[in-house]
């Protein structure tokens, strides 16, 4: 009988650093894209506060 030959654990290569960066930025980009697309769906709909703070400091408030 004849035994299989073990296979041996190979780590993935690393890309070098130049090669991940515009990698990165373009992911980062496309999610990017995603978000503001999403939001922009909900835009204007009342689902958001127009002025941030506001919106906080009136939660805040409820707290008090």
């Amino acid at each position: 009988m004849q035994r299989r030959p073990e296979k041996q654990d190979q780590k993935p290569t690393m890309p070098d650093e130049q090669t991940a960066q515009p990698d990165i930025v373009a992911k980062l980009e496309a999610r990017k894209k995603a978000i503001t697309a999403a939001f922009g769906i909900l835009k204007g709909k009342g689902v958001f506060p127009e002025d941030g703070l506001e919106y906080q400091l009136e939660v805040r408030a409820e707290c008090d």
